[in-house]
């Protein structure tokens, strides 16, 4: 920051000083947004819609920092050099006491109207912080810090470069480097300066990878916004992940008459699907609502990352030639928190079947077949095969949009009875 900025800020913030001694703190909570990849804004103001958050300050009062040194806190905000003012007294403790040992905290420049939103892009461990004013400022990453348990950060995250190898399938041992950023749970800031014609405001946007999947609660009080992170499951009761197979370039596979592709029907289901879910107490994380090309890591390690009750990957079939037709599921034979796989993809087949009129296959049991993301999931997973897009039947029924609703419904059923019978309340 030069010096004519810095003088800028300094005043600027003396300004705030005087003009917040008689304004009362406030705080509110933002809305937890519905898990997808699409541009959605929050107020603060959380509904819950369906999705059953747990009563943290009852159960772990600690992990809220209830108890905590908060004073230690409050001196680490004081004594970091991004803050212009050293007037603490402004700090809301309160709020200090709701959070738990892991916090973002963005600096409020001036004294005036901010408006912040943010955006949950957990695809790729990251959010996206959007600032508005009806002023221009100068938001910068040195206005961004981050609490984690006992430590201090800001500014641009600083890592090691860590070598290790690993040998491959064809047995070449190769070179892996590594980012090493210690207790920074920020791995990456991005910030972007605009102005919105439309709203005639000035927004700044911070793009913020983050070490993990969390969930999000927003605080604010006169000089700071808060963002407290916590793991899914500290919040909710049940969390499950539902994976859109194929998408964007990736068309899957192809009907009989080359007329329909797997990636739209596949979603044409899950949009089906999340109209029911969205009317249950379970949080659901989308690996795709729209047409987006993703690779298949991504997709199983979100599921790793929130520590899913149940991975299901929903997917349409396809042969060589035009006879084989029907409903089956994929899966291998694992075991997780007391729920083995064979036993979801039993339930997930019965209930689909039951539900819609295609033909009743098998579930069937893979190992060492490459199938990615059962392969490298460490939560139960299945694959849902709905029905052959190579028999004339089958994407007859597939290519109806009130049958997708009916299979989107069938799979929901088969959710809800895996929690009844794994008693998963």
């Amino acid at each position: 920051m030069d010096l004519v900025l810095l003088k800028r800020a300094a005043i600027q913030s003396f300004a705030l000083m005087l003009a917040v001694i008689s304004i009362s703190y406030a705080f509110t909570e933002y809305k937890e947004i519905s898990a997808n990849n699409k541009d959605i804004k929050n107020s603060y103001q959380e509904k819950l819609s369906g999705n059953k958050r747990k009563d943290v300050a009852a159960e772990n009062n600690i992990q809220l920092g209830v108890g905590q040194d908060n004073s230690k806190i409050i001196d680490m905000l004081k004594k970091s050099n991004i803050f212009l003012t050293n007037d603490i007294g402004q700090i809301d403790t309160d709020i200090i006491n709701r959070l738990g040992s892991r916090f973002l905290v963005i600096k409020k420049p001036v004294d005036g109207s901010i408006n912040i939103s943010l955006q949950d892009l957990y695809v790729s461990n990251s959010i996206k912080v959007t600032l508005s004013t009806s002023e221009q400022m100068n938001f910068t990453k040195d206005f961004l810090g981050r609490f984690h348990t006992d430590e201090f950060f800001f500014g641009e995250p600083s890592f090691v470069e860590m070598e290790s190898f690993e040998t491959d399938d064809s047995g070449e041992e190769k070179q892996i480097i590594t980012k090493n950023y210690g207790n920074d749970i920020v791995h990456g800031i991005t910030i972007t300066n605009d102005y919105n014609t439309q709203e005639a405001v000035f927004q700044t946007e911070y793009l913020i990878e983050l070490d993990d999947v969390y969930t999000h609660t927003i605080y604010e009080d006169s000089i700071f916004f808060y963002i407290d992170l916590k793991n899914p499951k500290e919040v909710y009761d049940k969390v499950i992940v539902i994976d859109t197979g194929h998408g964007g370039k990736d068309a899957g596979s192809l009907s009989f008459d080359q007329a329909y592709y797997e990636k739209d029907i596949n979603l044409g289901i899950v949009l089906h699907l999340k109209e029911f879910l969205d009317q249950e107490n379970i949080k659901v994380y989308y690996t795709r609502l729209n047409d987006d090309k993703l690779f298949l890591k991504p997709r199983v390690n979100l599921a790793n990352a929130v520590n899913c009750d149940f991975f299901i990957s929903i997917h349409c079939n396809a042969s060589t030639d035009r006879g084989p037709q029907g409903t089956e599921v994929l899966y291998y034979d694992t075991e997780f928190n007391g729920i083995k796989t064979h036993k979801l993809a039993e339930i997930m087949l019965d209930q689909l079947t039951e539900t819609i009129p295609l033909e009743k296959r098998e579930i069937i049991k893979l190992s060492n077949d490459d199938i990615f993301i059962l392969e490298h999931a460490k939560v139960p997973a299945v694959i849902v095969e709905v029905g052959f897009m190579t028999n004339y039947n089958d994407m007859m029924y597939l290519s109806d949009d009130e049958n997708r609703m009916t299979i989107a419904k069938g799979i929901y059923n088969g959710i809800l009875k895996a929690y009844e019978e794994f008693n998963k309340e």
